[in-house]
């Protein structure tokens, strides 16, 4: 998707697009909820002719839909990709990275992800990872962890559990004016599309557990990774890797992840003026250690 493009599609609010993007009106029954579309196999008119579809873990109308809501949500966004689950896409993302390749990451990153680069991704292709407070660490540290195979830097702010804040935009000039370059990647989950917009901060991935905010409703595992328009070659290799893989969601859960995502902004301002409420309260009661009378 051009520049160009994804501005125009950001015109409009937050909400129009979550209710709007990739909910088109059925074309066979003019239907304003899209059906679910189960089948694994498209019928071709030709070889290699079709409409768009010839195999389930390929391509399916339902995450085509969520996809390209995904993508509006996340600003900055031209592509997204759905996967299984979040853990689906973080193996996918450092598998895309190759062999004896070098992380630097947050220091207190969620646990799933500490156990893949450590104990998975370590073992079966050579990778190295450093962890970093990337909350207090100066320039220079930041600098020194970076090295020349160093791929990626991964981000969570808030991080998964002590909710430390990074500076997204600090870490993402260090990283990309260095020589090794590596892409800066931020987990999203936490504060959501709402509430924050890493790609327009600098970041090169941003990825989500679907699982939590965006779906809203505890019914769905499912995890996704949205690129801007100045790195097509990483969405590339990354669908690429996907369908190799096979890390794809279900047709059914990506209809229910859609239909969630359609309340993320009213759900997302309730839960800030909630935590905006309990902090005063806090703040007003000298701390969490007294009760309210």
């Amino acid at each position: 998707m051009s520049p160009a493009l994804v501005a125009r599609r950001e015109e409009k609010g937050f909400s129009t697009r979550a209710v709007h993007v990739g909910s088109d009106p059925d074309g066979a029954t003019n239907a304003v909820i899209q059906p679910i579309s189960l089948s694994t196999t498209f019928k071709q008119d030709a070889v290699g002719v079709h409409k768009g579809y010839e195999y389930g873990r390929s391509g399916n109308p339902n995450r085509d839909s969520l996809e390209r809501l995904l993508a509006s949500l996340e600003a900055g966004g031209a592509e997204a990709i759905a996967f299984s689950s979040g853990s689906a896409a973080t193996a996918t993302i450092i598998q895309s990275l190759g062999p004896n390749s070098h992380i630097v990451s947050v220091s207190d990153v969620y646990g799933g992800t500490f156990r893949y680069m450590n104990r998975v991704a370590a073992a079966n292709q050579g990778l190295e990872t450093t962890f970093v407070d990337l909350e207090n660490a100066s320039e220079d540290e930041v600098v020194a962890a970076i090295r020349e195979n160093t791929k990626l830097i991964w981000i969570e702010s808030p991080t998964n559990p002590t909710l430390k804040l990074i500076d997204i935009r600090r870490i993402a000039d260090i990283a990309h004016t260095h020589a090794s370059a590596p892409l800066v990647l931020v987990d999203n989950t936490f504060l959501s599309p709402y509430w924050s917009s890493p790609l327009l901060n600098g970041a090169d991935i941003v990825m989500h557990s679907l699982t939590k905010y965006i779906n809203g409703h505890s019914d769905v595992i499912m995890g996704a990774a949205i690129i801007p328009p100045h790195r097509s070659d990483v969405a590339d290799k990354l669908r690429f890797l996907q369908n190799a893989i096979g890390a794809v969601p279900s047709p059914y859960d990506c209809w229910l992840a859609q239909r969630g995502a359609k309340t993320l902004q009213l759900r997302m301002k309730t839960h800030g003026q909630n935590a905006l409420a309990v902090a005063n309260a806090s703040q007003g009661l000298g701390g969490l250690s007294k009760s309210p009378k």
